[in-house]
């Protein structure tokens, strides 16, 4: 069946490709209904497309939640004490991939993707009640368009590739100096105290949590 060949591979299915290829012919037309009677018929769900599931490891996943678990109860802390933090990359000058077109074209000739990027940081803690101001990772230290901003609504910082690196993220970059003051701060502002935990991807990007971990004394990194 065409449908099982192309999730062979990995390959998503609509019901517009279904209906081209279930006659054979570029004329065929189908309807809704003989669509929904095709998915009835061969038993055919729709599912949400699942990239993480390929590659995840089960078992890794399995023994990091006990060793969690087990470190958030001896530590004491609640859902406001446990943070996560993730880096993404945002193609702020990408086009999208599809346009309309007038009936006569064949094909839609668009310009250049552009490549530019920059890699934007975000953390919070479980329970919503806090987030860090976005860290936001450029290729120039001075990119021109700061020329007239005193003042950021995020935090900047450089690097030559527009990626987190360890130098970014150690004692020296963003954990000491911004993430650590600005949990004390707020901390300091509502009268608590206790462990605060990070969870933090295991990346080469980010630096050994050993290294981390020796930094304060009442923040600790998993």
């Amino acid at each position: 069946m065409y449908s099982s060949s192309l999730r062979n591979i990995r390959r998503t299915i609509s019901g517009n490709i279904k209906a081209i290829y279930a006659g054979g012919s570029a004329d065929f037309k189908a309807s809704a209904g003989w669509l929904n009677n095709f998915k009835s018929r061969h038993e055919i769900p729709k599912l949400q497309i699942e990239i993480e599931s390929l590659s995840g490891d089960k078992n890794s996943a399995h023994k990091f939640k006990k060793t969690f678990l087990q470190s958030v109860e001896e530590k004491g802390c609640f859902r406001d004490d446990v943070y996560k933090v993730e880096e993404t990359g945002v193609n702020w000058k990408a086009l999208p991939r599809a346009s309309l077109a007038t009936k006569w074209e064949s094909t839609a000739p668009g310009l250049k993707v552009s490549k530019e990027r920059v890699t934007v940081m975000v953390c919070a803690n479980a329970s919503g009640t806090h987030s860090l101001p976005l860290l936001v990772i450029g290729k120039s230290k001075k990119p021109r368009c700061f020329k007239n901003f005193s003042c950021l609504p995020t935090l900047y910082k450089a690097q030559k590739s527009a990626w987190m690196n360890s130098a970014l993220f150690s004692d020296n970059g963003t954990y000491s100096k911004d993430f650590i003051p600005n949990v004390k701060k707020l901390r300091e502002r509502e009268g608590k105290t206790g462990k605060i935990l990070l969870i933090l991807d295991n990346a080469p990007c980010h630096p050994p949590i050993e290294i981390l971990n020796a930094i304060a004394d009442d923040f600790s990194v998993m």
